[in-house]
């Protein structure tokens, strides 16, 4: 129907146009007639014929283009109607489009208000995380610190100890001459010496030995004593030995209690091992620290 609503109007034109000369060559020969022509009386010659066909193409002409007309108009309202048709089902489609675009609308939107949720709870969550590296970063900080402080500390307690081993190795024998010479004479005498058994006596004494002074046989009684001075007590005098082995030593000085350097050695062991401790705490504290921030 597309290529007959094409073609018509040419058609009609060309129609029109081979029936207007048919009629111009009629109208030509009636108004000009040949000087063969007979009275009106006579019979119709071929001309007369000839003018029949002409009017009749003429006539078929213009029936064709009334057709043609007539079908144009026809198709042409049914193009209309064809058209209308098709713009209201794509104004519908439009519409429909424009309901989608405006839901896509909402949902653009949507999504953009929840991105800039994201982003903002994104950006906070940035600066804690910010502000929590900036004050673990201080803690580490003040943490060193301590460490060297706590090292520089345990650096001069070990000092200060070699120092105070040192004196005190140093003292130790001018604390126990100064004490044998300290030592009065009556208590040297009033000792007790203890005999030695053969077994032990073999052995040479690392020190030389020193024979105690001899005391006199007397016994001290309460009747030569003066009256009003206590009696002297009775003193067991050691039996004379028999052989060089068998002499007494020395008298052994009483165990003194722990000096000062064994008490600064034991302070020095606790202390040690609190820094250890100290350490080891440490230690476990930095490796919380670095299984807590690893992702």
């Amino acid at each position: 129907m597309q290529v007959f609503a094409h073609w018509s109007l040419p058609a009609v034109v060309l129609i029109s146009g081979f029936g207007a000369l048919v009629m111009c060559a009629l109208l030509l020969r009636d108004w000009y007639p040949s000087s063969s022509a007979t009275n009106s009386d006579a019979e119709p010659s071929g001309d007369a014929g000839l003018t029949r066909l002409g009017h009749a193409f003429a006539a078929t002409c213009f029936a064709l283009i009334a057709v043609i007309g007539v079908i144009g108009l026809v198709q042409q309202g049914r193009a209309v109607r064809q058209a209308q048709a098709e713009q209201d089902g794509v104004a519908t489609k439009i519409a429909e489009v424009r309901e989608e675009v405006l839901g896509l609308d909402k949902r653009v939107a949507s999504v953009e208000s929840r991105v800039e949720g994201g982003a903002e709870s994104a950006d906070r969550l940035a600066h804690r995380l910010d502000d929590r590296v900036a004050g673990l970063e201080t803690r580490m900080t003040n943490t060193q610190t301590a460490l060297r402080q706590m090292s520089g500390d345990v650096a001069r307690v070990q000092a200060n100890v070699k120092q105070i081993e040192r004196v005190v190795a140093a003292e130790a024998p001018r604390s126990t001459a100064a004490r044998g010479l300290a030592e009065p004479p009556h208590a040297a005498a009033a000792a007790t010496f203890v005999r030695r058994p053969a077994s032990l006596s073999s052995a040479p004494s690392a020190s030389p030995s020193t024979e105690p002074p001899r005391q006199s046989e007397a016994r001290v009684t309460p009747e030569t004593t003066s009256p009003g001075v206590p009696p002297a007590p009775v003193i067991a005098l050691p039996l004379p030995p028999t052989s060089r082995e068998e002499r007494p030593g020395p008298p052994s000085p009483p165990r003194p209690e722990p000096d000062l350097k064994t008490k600064i050695r034991e302070d020095w062991e606790t202390t040690k091992r609190d820094a250890r401790n100290a350490g080891n705490e440490i230690k476990d504290a930095f490796r919380r620290f670095r299984d807590w921030i690893s992702p």
